[in-house]
């Protein structure tokens, strides 16, 4: 019963989390008055009614999606304790390579008689493209991986050979607290800076920052526009799948920080270790852009500045101190009688009114749940 709950339940997310994925801001410039947002499946922008890009842009969006969906499925069925390095890269590497394969056949920008239907849908579909690989990678390939990882610190090592679907399933109630907060850390991973920029002269004003998967750029012309931010543009562009490996490689030790992160709360590693990594891996990219931009000519009238933005390192403070990472014991507590749940044998003083309490252990809870999901499917 509890088997088919959760997978009626599966299916209006897994809806849900599409939807936000199609409407996910891709590219968005506001300059006032002008507004644009862009994402897979509309476009809203100043004075308009939102419109639907092409069905060409959308299904070429889910064909590159399609195998870090796939991956998403076999991530949540499989054992949660099992190594899936391989099919992290395998996933990765199919969607970026789909995209490529798109783009080197030219399917996006067909000759003009090909796209009688299709009501100029060729920018849209190169957009799609471009970015639908980073939005495969981030909801359907990172995001799952964070939350199985939190929900591992709930599961004893006796136990971990169950589907994360299972202890998902069985464990909801006490799993939405860490199901927040590795959310918001994901974003604060691959969304939130890392770094930003501030190169500025007498008369120009501009501010850059870069994240895994965004580039933000904010311009301002006039000396008006550097006093009231409003006077000025902001553009948010996301990361096509070719810059990818530039950003993934900047981001590289801030990866192995959330490793450490989840290690740290299984006690594998200590705190010293978690706090090394998550500075050298704020400090590091900042470091290597700034390299970069003394190697290059400078004018002299320019201030140019890089500095860290260690929004990640806090998202990760925040996860240990306000998570319940109470892993389920395998045995019971040692303030009662050892006493298995089956037993029905009294105490040879029994109170007056006869009644006596059991302390069940979870770990025997949730063992004997999965029992009876075994039997029913048989």
């Amino acid at each position: 019963m509890t088997d088919t709950v959760a997978k009626r339940r599966r299916i209006p997310i897994f809806l849900v989390k599409m939807l936000v994925v199609l409407i996910f801001p891709l590219q968005m410039v506001i300059a006032p008055p002008n507004f644009r947002w862009t994402s897979l499946l509309l476009v809203v922008q100043n004075n308009q009614f939102p419109f639907f890009t092409s069905i060409p842009a959308l299904l070429i969006g889910l064909i590159v999606m399609l195998p870090c969906i796939f991956f998403e499925r076999l991530l949540y069925s499989s054992s949660i304790s099992r190594t899936v390095r391989k099919q992290v890269a395998a996933a990765c590497a199919s969607s970026c390579g789909i995209a490529l394969a798109i783009q080197l056949t030219r399917l996006v920008n067909p000759p003009p008689n090909i796209l009688l239907l299709a009501f100029n849908s060729a920018p849209y579909a190169q957009a799609a493209t471009l970015y639908a690989p980073i939005l495969g990678i981030s909801f359907f390939v990172v995001l799952p991986l964070i939350l199985r990882q939190s929900a591992l610190s709930f599961v004893s090592v006796d136990h971990r050979q169950l589907g994360y679907q299972v202890i998902n399933s069985l464990l909801q109630k006490r799993f939405k607290r860490e199901k927040v907060l590795s959310t918001l850390f994901w974003f604060c991973l691959l969304f939130c800076p890392f770094l930003l920029g501030l190169d500025t002269t007498w008369w120009t004003f501009r501010l850059s920052s870069l994240s895994v998967f965004y580039i933000m750029n904010y311009s301002a012309y006039s000396l008006l526009a550097q006093v009231i931010p409003a006077m000025g543009s902001l553009t948010l562009i996301s990361t096509d799948f070719i810059s990818l490996p530039i950003t993934a490689l900047l981001s590289s030790v801030r990866f192995v920080f959330v490793r450490d992160l989840f290690r740290y709360q299984q006690h594998i590693i200590n705190r010293s270790r978690v706090a090394s990594t998550g500075i050298l891996g704020e400090i590091l990219p900042s470091a290597i852009i700034t390299l970069l931009a003394l190697s290059r000519d400078i004018s002299p009238a320019a201030i140019l500045l890089i500095f860290p933005t260690p929004i990640l390192l806090f998202a990760g403070i925040a996860l240990i101190k306000f998570s319940r990472t109470t892993p389920l014991k395998d045995e019971l507590w040692p303030d009662y009688e050892s006493k298995m749940w089956y037993d029905q044998r009294q105490k040879p003083h029994a109170t007056e009114s006869g009644d006596e309490s059991v302390k069940v252990p979870l770990t025997y809870l949730l063992m004997s749940k999965v029992r009876k999901l075994r039997h029913k499917k048989t």
